[in-house]
């Protein structure tokens, strides 16, 4: 086994079959403390099989107190990173190993399974089946896959108005037609970014909490949809409720900061965002501490330049197989990335 820590090996490994005492005192200390002799953590879960990440993951983040945080930040990224399904997980246990499709058969086996630890939250399979078994705080957590809603049946003069954000037209076919506002509607709101309509609901509190509850929208807001809606909408709720969305955090005591990191619309560490100036602006704490210890600030400025592109490109190839227009890759261009870390050398070597 100290071949396969070495990086002598061969062939991909359990994480339960591998012979090593990690939680032992001193053991991870000495592990990362000579990462020349040995194999750094963040690239052990390459040499492990697909269904042993899990729990790899969950052993560093439980000892993430024995572990140099710049180890410790590199295998969060790994975690937040996480590219498998969605729909079928085949993960190792102990006991063997335990298989999740999407259909929810056995919801207490989910519940229970390491894929719905809260540690590994930032993991988006992680989120999605966390959500699915309704585990504490599922309700913020939801907006990071997308709420269901249906496109409502309603006249095109009424369409028509949401596109053009027409509030004095939507306003009277709204009560022509005698329609409700529910989830559906506030969603059809947001994606045509129909500001006006969105602060006269709003307003004039025109869906409550049943519909959904003013941090969930915050959340929804932040994680879901591209600068030019987020950030006039936060401006109406900050403007409606002043002071409230530097509040906003979740039963892990996250604020917005860390939703924006999931959205997949915007690049929250790119220079030419806006979601993220305009949650700090508004007082959103870059010192807010996620569940494994690690803050806001420490995540951003750790990203290297490689990791940075990385995410962008993922981005820009999301944005391509879900959206008509790329509205990303126009406004958040990679080679800014360069230009802002030439600019940000520069400036230290200036002060130094």
């Amino acid at each position: 086994m100290q071949n396969w820590i070495l990086g002598r090996h061969y062939t991909r490994a359990n994480f339960w079959d591998i012979d090593v005492p990690w939680s032992y005192p001193g053991y991870l200390q000495t592990l990362t403390a000579h990462p020349k002799r040995w194999m750094p953590l963040h690239k052990i879960v390459n040499h492990l099989e697909a269904g042993s990440r899990f729990d790899f993951w969950r052993m560093v983040f439980e000892n993430r107190e024995k572990i140099p945080q710049k180890e410790v930040l590199q295998v969060w990224y790994d975690c937040l990173d996480d590219r498998g399904s969605h729909n079928y997980q085949r993960v190792s246990t102990e006991q063997g190993f335990e298989e999740f499709t999407s259909k929810l058969v056995n919801p207490e086996k989910l519940a229970a399974s390491v894929i719905t630890n809260p540690r590994l939250i930032d993991d988006p399979i992680v989120s999605y089946r966390y959500c699915q078994v309704q585990k504490p705080g599922w309700q913020m957590l939801q907006y990071i896959h997308g709420r269901r809603h249906q496109t409502l049946r309603m006249p095109e003069v009424m369409r028509q108005a949401l596109r053009e954000d027409n509030l004095p037209a939507f306003a009277m076919h709204l009560e022509m037609v005698g329609m409700n506002v529910s989830f559906s509607l506030l969603a059809e709101v947001l994606e045509y970014g129909a500001v006006s309509i969105f602060r006269h609901l709003l307003e004039n509190r025109m869906f409550s909490d049943d519909i959904i509850p003013l941090p969930e929208l915050c959340c929804y807001l932040t994680v879901w949809f591209h600068d030019g809606v987020s950030v006039p909408m936060l401006g109406v709720v900050e403007e409606v409720h002043p002071g409230f969305i530097k509040g906003v955090t979740d039963v892990f005591g996250r604020n917005l900061l860390w939703y924006a990191i999931q959205n997949m619309k915007t690049g929250w560490f790119h220079p030419d965002c806006k979601l993220t100036p305009f949650l700090l602006a508004h007082g959103c704490d870059p010192q807010n501490v996620n569940q494994v210890g690690l803050t806001w600030q420490a995540v951003t400025d750790g990203l290297s330049l490689l990791q940075k592109t990385q995410m962008m490109r993922r981005r820009y190839n999301m944005e391509h197989y879900s959206a008509t227009s790329p509205k990303l890759q126009l406004n958040q261009r990679i080679e800014r990335l360069t230009q802002a870390s030439g600019e940000a050398r520069n400036g230290i070597r200036s002060n130094s």
